[in-house]
């Protein structure tokens, strides 16, 4: 991907975040989740940190020579995704104990969005060209 496309793709993340805070002060309008307002907006940066974190990794793996690197990182992606997830539930749930599962809600819409978003970029990424290593094609 060349600087146009890293250009493109950042214009592209500002867009979904400012789409994410609308979405978030939207959530956070309903009665049932005003408390658990500071828990969306963590899980917010929680997932938008993961996703830039992942598109730099993809990005490098993308121009790798071996396409099963970059199938390997979208797996284990998937894989530490849902760890990362569960973990900050129940940590929520044991340090705020909440009255009730309300909460997930909102958690369940960012994670489902950021997941789309993830989608997205990371098509984008498996059509970019591997570098070729012109030592090995001598």
């Amino acid at each position: 991907m060349n600087g146009s496309g890293h250009t493109q793709m950042l214009v592209r993340t500002l867009v979904f975040l400012v789409l994410m805070a609308g979405v978030t002060q939207y959530l956070s309008s309903f009665e049932a989740f005003k408390p658990h307002t500071g828990f969306c907006w963590l899980s917010n940066a929680m997932f938008a940190v993961h996703a830039a974190i992942l598109y730099i990794i993809l990005w490098k793996s993308s121009t790798s020579p071996n396409r099963q690197v970059f199938l390997n990182v979208t797996l284990i992606n998937s894989l530490v995704k849902m760890a990362i997830s569960v973990a900050f539930l129940v940590l929520y749930k044991i340090r705020v104990n909440p009255p009730n599962g309300k909460f997930i809600i909102p958690f369940v819409v960012i994670y489902v969005m950021y997941t789309i978003f993830e989608t997205v970029f990371m098509l984008n990424l498996s059509e970019q060209k591997p570098k070729i290593n012109t030592h090995e094609s001598q």
